[in-house]
């Protein structure tokens, strides 16, 4: 995979070779994320996430909480790096060295509801957003044309809504947004902190010596094909800082599911129905939310004491109407032949995306259209009742070519 093995106790030589480049004094610039033509990728860090979720659960500790996984330390608050506790320490030194401090097993599900929080903040003012680890998030600024004060602007949302510590940068891709401590790509930074690259390759390149960005820089690419083939163009450039993989918006997930279950089982239709008019008002009330339009609907129903089926269903037109839903459920109901009494339905709404073109109604209201509607029709049934069925027609269900003629005739 990467070309000949290096030999026991080799090492990748740089100094004096030919193909040496000049020395580079620094590292490559990278423009401050202040500037809107450049900043076009966000990076979110919640550095003390855990531990200072943990801390709000517990009521506010007077002790430094620590949590910890596997023996070592995986979150700690700033009052646990003042005492020089640092992440990845094993557990047994960081408690001989603060044994004042609150030991706390990581429990990631506690946690959960935090980080859904901080999440929904990202999307209400940056719309794509790619969620990291926990506390770790990159957001779209291509389309800003301020993104320095949208950056701080939501630094300031998360900071007042959750109360947890986050700092933001920016820089022209993800790379360079999550390792930037300042203007530049430090040279001093170990490789494996380039965090896109495989383990195979980190170990692959500190098995070579090449164990910073720096050393890395500054061999070429030549030298580096030699050991890995067609990646050594991929690794010269992130030693530059170049990176072009986009922001995925990987959250809100694409789909919304909602379940039901019915205790006991039924067959009753009216039940059925009531199940899904419940599960349709739930994902259109989340889709609403989400200013997001569905596509395509996917019902699941288990029957009682068997394996649930499924049948999907695309919408003509995306929509976040549970009137349109509820049509689409209704019309999949039936093809699943039941036979039995039903134990639970779910219903999952996809191709979920953003609802920018829909018409706004400013006028009135879906039940004030359908009251309007409804009286206009009594009136036609009276009148028809009174001088004959064709002595009048709404205008919307003429035929085109009477239509015309009516319109041409009253002007």
């Amino acid at each position: 995979m990467y070309g000949r093995a290096p030999a026991a106790g080799y090492r990748l030589q740089v100094t004096g070779d030919r193909e040496q480049p000049p020395a580079v004094s620094s590292a490559v610039p990278v423009t401050d994320h202040r500037s809107p033509i450049t900043a076009s990728v966000g990076f979110i860090c919640l550095p003390h996430f855990q531990a200072e979720v943990e801390a709000k659960l517990l009521g506010g500790s007077r002790a430094a909480v620590v949590i910890h996984q596997r023996g070592r330390v995986v979150s700690l608050e700033e009052r646990g790096e003042a005492a020089g506790l640092t992440i990845g320490m094993r557990l047994s030194q960081a408690q001989a060295i603060c044994p004042q401090a609150e030991f706390v097993p990581l429990a990631a599900e506690r946690y959960r509801p935090f980080w859904l929080e901080v999440l929904d903040l990202c999307v209400a003012h940056m719309g794509s957003v790619e969620p990291g680890e926990p506390g770790e998030v990159f957001v779209d600024l291509a389309c800003l044309k301020r993104p320095t004060e949208a950056l701080e602007a939501l630094q300031q949302a998360i900071e007042q809504h959750t109360g947890l510590t986050c700092r933001t940068t920016g820089g022209p891709s993800k790379l360079v947004a999550k390792l930037r401590t300042g203007a530049n790509l430090p040279d001093a930074l170990p490789v494996t902190a380039l965090w896109l690259l495989d383990r195979k390759t980190l170990e692959h390149l500190q098995a070579l010596g090449i164990t910073t960005i720096g050393v890395l820089r500054s061999i070429p690419s030549t030298r580096l094909a030699e050991h890995f083939g067609a990646e050594a163009r991929h690794l010269h450039d992130l030693a530059r800082g170049i990176d072009h993989s986009p922001v995925q918006p990987l959250y809100p997930p694409r789909e919304i599911v909602a379940r039901q279950a019915l205790p006991g089982g039924t067959d009753d239709p009216a039940a059925l129905d009531g199940c899904l008019r419940a599960l349709t008002e739930k994902v259109a009330r989340e889709l609403r939310r989400r200013q997001e339009a569905c596509g395509r609907v996917l019902l699941w129903v288990t029957p009682d004491e068997s394996a649930p089926v499924s049948a999907s269903l695309r919408l003509r037109d995306p929509s976040q109407e549970a009137r349109d839903l509820l049509r689409a459920c209704r019309a999949l109901l039936p093809r699943f032949n039941l036979s039995g009494p039903v134990a639970a339905m779910t219903l999952e709404a996809e191709d979920c995306r953003r609802d920018t073109n829909r018409q706004l109604n400013l006028f009135y209201d879906d039940r004030a259209l359908n009251r309007r509607r409804q009286r206009t029709r009594q009136a036609l049934a009276v009148i028809r009742e009174c001088f004959g069925q064709d002595i009048a027609v709404l205008g919307a269900e003429m035929e085109l070519p009477r239509r015309e003629r009516v319109l041409a005739a009253l002007s």
